[in-house]
């Protein structure tokens, strides 16, 4: 399914709230702004995650602060890796997360690789231009990628496969998957096949790009896919 994004509008509380709804949701990340222009001091910010009992289940804590008299932001990009802090207390601090989605379908004819865009729905900071074929680099830094591949066509081969990539700009740094086809060809809701892939943070250099890529070896038919969401993590 296209991916969905819950917005929960703060009005001076302490605490928000997102209920997820009765279908379920796979949450892939959480963003909030935070107006700390009137607090007294540093604002510790704290994700907690309840089931529908109202008994918490999981919490977690921001490891860094937001000074008083600013508006920050908290983010929480499940499956991006944590960075790691440095010997003297330093680490990575998340600037903005930026969200990119499919417009359409990409048909990818068997035994052939094509590139996935992203650029049908945007939004968050400019870190990259999702364009198209190519996903580039506006604002050099540090950004963690996370995408997640859809099917979006039947028929397939049963067994046939496919290899999904996702390749930043060092050479050599590729995370990749290879997905062998359900064995019932023509399900009534191919868009649960899903493939998500991920790349730590890296440095990035204003024009570098990352890839998306789809291989198909199904074996007979080509096959339509759609980015259900990419992810970019700035970092500083």
């Amino acid at each position: 399914m296209p991916a969905i994004t819950g917005n929960v509008p703060g009005e001076g509380d302490q605490d928000l709230a997102y209920v997820i709804p009765t279908s379920g949701l796979d949450v892939e990340a959480v963003y909030a702004t935070i107006d700390a222009s009137g607090a007294s001091g540093p604002v510790t910010v704290t994700l907690t995650i309840t089931d529908q009992s109202g008994q918490t289940i999981a919490t977690k804590v921001q490891e860094s602060t937001i000074d008083s008299g600013v508006v920050g932001s908290a983010t929480w990009a499940l499956g991006i890796p944590k960075a790691a802090s440095s010997g003297g207390g330093g680490g990575l601090t998340v600037t903005g997360v930026q969200f990119g989605q499919s417009g359409g379908t990409t048909t990818v004819n068997n035994g052939l690789s094509r590139f996935i865009e992203a650029s049908g729905t945007v939004s968050g900071p400019g870190f990259f231009l999702f364009a198209g074929l190519t996903n580039i680099c506006q604002i050099a830094g540090v950004y963690a990628i996370l995408a997640n591949f859809q099917l979006w066509t039947t028929p397939w081969t049963p067994g046939g496969g496919v290899r999904c990539a996702l390749a930043g700009p060092a050479v050599g740094l590729e995370a990749f998957q290879w997905l062998t086809l359900p064995t019932v060809a023509a399900p009534a809701n191919p868009q649960t096949v899903v493939v998500p892939l991920a790349l730590p943070p890296q440095a990035f250099a204003a024009g570098d790009t990352f890839s998306t890529t789809v291989e198909n070896n199904d074996g007979a038919f080509s096959l339509g896919w759609r980015m259900q969401s990419v992810w970019v993590v700035g970092y500083s």
